[in-house]
């Protein structure tokens, strides 16, 4: 009875280890490939997935992705798509929350978008309100605009959006 027992309890074992390793193939093959390319930015957004094997011509934004899925470059390309015209980096904490986003236009920086406490928003919180406020770690962003490599205006938003303050630096 005792051997009866243990064959069936091998076979078992056989197959709960071949359809965990049947799971591992199939979870393998359904990785995305961390590059995928769309025709327009309303198609990321609306995560309409991109065709694969699409004419080199319809491929204008390249998307590189992380292992987790998350957004780490997008790259807009001229018609010709031989030059980057456009980029955004996205950089990400050890929470996988988003931290700051980088844009970049024909190599030259235009913004930079920090989420959550920073510098400059601590000091426009400071100079606006009493000492005592202190806001939440990820309840607003600051977007900074530069012109000539260097920061000429913060703006302030709370994360739906809606306008806190600018600085102006002139």
């Amino acid at each position: 009875m005792k051997k009866t027992l243990r064959i069936i309890g091998s076979l078992f074992a056989i197959i709960k280890i071949s359809s965990a390793s049947e799971s591992m193939v199939i979870n393998t093959e359904s990785q995305s490939n961390p590059i995928e390319y769309y025709s327009t930015f309303s198609h990321l957004y609306q995560n309409i997935k991109p065709i694969k094997n699409a004419p080199e011509d319809n491929n204008k934004i390249k998307v590189m992705r992380d292992n987790n899925e998350k957004i780490i470059t997008m790259e807009w390309f001229s018609k010709n798509n031989t030059t980057i015209i456009k980029k955004r980096d996205f950089t990400y904490d050890q929470n996988n929350l988003l931290r700051d986003i980088t844009y970049m236009e024909n190599n030259v920086l235009m913004e930079k978008t920090i989420m959550g406490k920073n510098e400059i928003g601590k000091k426009f919180f400071d100079y606006i309100f009493s000492p005592g406020f202190n806001p939440r770690e990820y309840n607003y962003f600051t977007k900074t605009i530069f012109e000539e490599g260097l920061p000429i205006k913060h703006k302030i938003f709370s994360m739906n959006n809606h306008a806190i303050g600018k600085i102006i630096k002139k």
